[in-house]
């Protein structure tokens, strides 16, 4: 596994001299340059928007008319999550394992083991 080094104390205060800053928003890149194996790039701009039920196991965005949103299956729980934030329950989907989801006309399909 290659190592990539972190930059330490790139942080100042008015109470110390330097402090560490630990990375957030960052997404490891594994390529070679100035003599280390990779390097960490930054995404800005990502936020907490909705808690789920657990540990996501398959999500869809669905962008037909009357069915529009993001559906997430979340522990053992069925989400839609809206634009304002909000999470709504729609059924329970058995198992653990990461599901399959399609959408058609009027449906919505998820297939789990």
């Amino acid at each position: 596994m290659p190592s990539i080094s972190f930059v330490k104390g790139d942080k100042v205060d008015d109470n110390t001299d330097y402090r560490d800053a630990l990375a957030v928003n960052y997404y490891a890149v594994l390529r070679p340059i100035y003599g280390e194996e990779g390097y960490m790039l930054n995404y800005y701009g990502l936020t907490d928007f909705a808690t789920g039920q657990g540990i996501s196991r398959g999500s869809i965005w669905v962008a037909r008319p009357g069915l529009e949103g993001q559906y997430r299956v979340s522990g053992t729980s069925l989400l839609k999550i809206e634009d304002n934030e909000t999470v709504t329950v729609l059924g329970t989907i058995p198992g653990t394992d990461q599901t399959s989801m399609t959408y058609s006309l009027n449906n919505l399909a998820i297939v789990a083991n």
